[in-house]
């Protein structure tokens, strides 16, 4: 992973461990002042979570700069945090319950102090028993992640009884098109990569099936 600071835009190469070193992808991110990235963590969807720092965007000086992609490295989107003096972010690690915390420095007291950040990984937010704290017989929570999606996402999904479990894939006009799943499950939180690679961009339907529950989700397939 290098990451690098241009006039006005943060240039991110991933690269490739074979002997070629091919690169698999580079994006720019950024406006018309100076950003720039300190550190990336992993998402549990495969996308990426960016920490640094941006004069482009926020309250004004410096101000924290997070960046949230998916795997192909397509911004989904952007935060900042700061007040008009210089704040910047120049850690992220994951916590034991699979948020992010992020370690900086701010001058808004008018010295610098450390400065920690907690913030949810977004696609972890919706699976259940974590922070929306939905029950039931059996359902999927809230839908796959990330919403829209290119090519993978994740669908989760809970049962609070063991047994047979069926999650379909279905196009707006009702054909199906995909069986994620079909087997024996234990009690509790789970989840499927759904891979659309093969399919048209467009809304489709993902029904999930545990006895005589049914739960059924939208989303988004985009280019």
């Amino acid at each position: 992973m290098k990451a690098v600071m241009l006039a006005g835009m943060i240039a991110v190469a991933i690269a490739s461990m074979a002997a070629a070193q091919d690169t698999l992808w580079t994006r720019a991110y950024g406006g018309p002042a100076n950003d720039y990235i300190q550190s990336v963590r992993q998402t549990t969807d495969g996308g990426y979570m960016f920490c640094g720092a941006t004069e482009s965007y926020g309250s004004g000086d410096w101000d924290v700069y997070i960046l949230r992609t998916d795997a192909a490295g397509d911004t989904l989107w952007t935060r900042t945090f700061g007040g008009t003096d210089r704040d910047i972010a120049s850690s992220l690690d994951r916590t034991n319950e699979g948020d992010f915390i992020i370690t900086g420095e701010t001058a808004g007291s008018g010295v610098y102090d450390g400065w920690i950040l907690k913030v949810e990984d977004d696609c972890q937010s919706g699976v259940p028993g974590k922070s929306d704290g939905r029950r039931g017989e059996a359902g999927l929570v809230p839908n796959g992640c990330p919403n829209p999606f290119r090519e993978h996402t994740q669908v989760y999904f809970n049962v609070s009884k063991g047994g047979h479990v069926r999650l379909d894939i279905y196009v707006v006009l009702g054909h199906q098109v995909d069986v994620l799943l079909e087997d024996s499950v234990p009690p509790g939180n789970h989840a499927v990569t759904w891979d659309a690679s093969g399919l048209a961009p467009g809304m489709y339907f993902i029904k999930l099936t545990a006895g005589s529950n049914v739960s059924v989700a939208s989303v988004v397939l985009v280019m």
